[in-house]
């Protein structure tokens, strides 16, 4: 993991928060990660998130993944009803995962995620996306679940629920998150400034 990317996508930058110019910032490089690590018990799983889709980390991707695994294996537990196969959880898990890490949607295999594509000699829109991105939709997020399971739409539609229920869950975790990261650096400003 690059610390650097990962205080990046917090903005957790040196940056001084008094009057002058110059100086070093309030907090430390050391203070900021304690803040992060201090607040990630209320929201590892939004974490993990922020951390892959920042760094593109596997390992945290893989943590993430396993997160999303139990919750879906309770919800299934919960409230399916008979016999359910490994694969589909998993493909669920994929899915939703798929889902929070691109929220714009799937990159368009046609124009490479650029939105355009050579027709004649010439740069034209791609007709079969919007600027680079196939935005999730039912049918979308069929595809993406298909891959891992292949099944029927009709048969993917009782899946479905489950998948906006994770991809809810994954996005609140992040909500959350963000919330302590923020509210944990502001009184970390506040104890530095009556310090300094």
């Amino acid at each position: 993991m690059q610390i650097e990317k990962l205080l990046a996508k917090f903005g957790l930058t040196a940056v001084r928060y008094g009057d002058g110019t110059g100086g070093k910032g309030l907090l430390s490089l050391d203070e900021q990660l304690a803040a992060v690590g201090i607040t990630w018990h209320q929201s590892n799983a939004g974490f993990l998130l922020l951390i892959a889709q920042c760094n593109n980390d596997k390992r945290a991707l893989n943590d993430l993944m396993h997160l999303v695994y139990q919750m879906a294996a309770q919800l299934f537990a919960d409230h399916w009803r008979g016999f359910c196969p490994k694969q589909a959880v998993t493909a669920l898990c994929v899915t939703a995962v798929a889902i929070a890490l691109h929220e714009q949607g799937r990159q368009c295999d046609a124009c490479h995620g650029t939105g355009k594509v050579k027709r004649y000699r010439k740069q034209v829109k791609c007709q079969n996306c919007v600027d680079g991105y196939i935005p999730w939709d039912k049918y979308s997020i069929y595809s993406a679940f298909n891959e891992q399971l292949p099944i029927t739409f009709d048969a993917f539609e009782s899946y479905r629920p489950y998948v906006d229920t994770l991809v809810e869950w994954i996005a609140n975790e992040r909500t959350t998150a963000f919330l302590a990261m923020e509210e944990r650096m502001q009184l970390e400003i506040a104890e530095a400034r009556l310090v300094a």
